[in-house]
C-alpha cells in the first residue's frame, strides 16, 4: 500500500490507484479556460445555424473584410 496524504490525515491507497489519479489532475486551469473559449464559439456558432433566416441575408463577405482589417 502507498501512504497518501489528504486534508492532513493520512490513508492508505493501493499503489496503482493514486498514481493514475494524480496524473488526472489538471496542472493549470488553461485547459478549463479553454473548454469555455470553445463553449462560447460553439454556443455562437449554434445561435447563427438557429437565425438563419437572419445571416443568409448578410454580407458575409464584407464581415470578413472588417475582421481581417483588425488584425
Amino acid at each position: 500500500n502507498l501512504l497518501a496524504v489528504s486534508s492532513g490525515k493520512e490513508i492508505n491507497a493501493p499503489k496503482r490507484i493514486s498514481p493514475i489519479i494524480y496524473l488526472t489532475l489538471p496542472i493549470t486551469v488553461e485547459t478549463a479556460e479553454r473548454n469555455s473559449i470553445g463553449q462560447d464559439r460553439l454556443s455562437n456558432i449554434s445561435v447563427l445555424n438557429i437565425e438563419q433566416c437572419h445571416t443568409k441575408d448578410m454580407a458575409i463577405e464584407k464581415i470578413y473584410m472588417k475582421f481581417s482589417n483588425l488584425f
